[in-house]
């Protein structure tokens, strides 16, 4: 194995991916009501959290949750908390009930560079991208 992989095995995870669907993004929501809600409004105020359902809450802490949708990661977010199971309705009719909520603010920041990854269910550990 070569440093470069052993030093990133030792190293404890800073975020963890998940895939924003492209049903969420482009039906459900929409693109452009999309950015203006995850991308504008938590980077505009300190009050604006986004809900993104889990299948279950991450072990390890972490800071980030990094956005991949459309076969690249797109944003990095920071993780305000993690909540237990409930039911959640969303102004727009949507509801939910996972088994756990991660709860996102801002900064929002875009990802400099293409990630290229496909997309997958749950999420992944990872070191700091950008």
């Amino acid at each position: 194995m070569s440093k470069k992989k052993k030093a990133l095995c030792m190293t404890s995870p800073v975020g963890i991916i998940v895939t924003f669907s492209k049903e969420m993004i482009y039906k459900d929501i929409g693109y452009d009501k999309f950015i203006r809600q995850f991308v504008t409004s938590l980077n505009a105020s300190d009050n604006s959290i986004w809900h993104h359902c889990l299948c279950n809450k991450p072990k390890n802490e972490v800071l980030y949750c990094y956005v991949l949708f459309d076969g690249k990661i797109r944003y990095r977010a920071n993780i305000a908390m993690f909540e237990a199971s409930h039911r959640k309705t969303f102004a727009d009719g949507r509801s939910f009930h996972p088994r756990a909520w991660m709860l996102l603010c801002g900064p929002v920041v875009k990802a400099p560079y293409d990630i290229p990854m496909s997309g997958f269910q749950g999420f992944r550990y990872c070191a700091e991208m950008f």
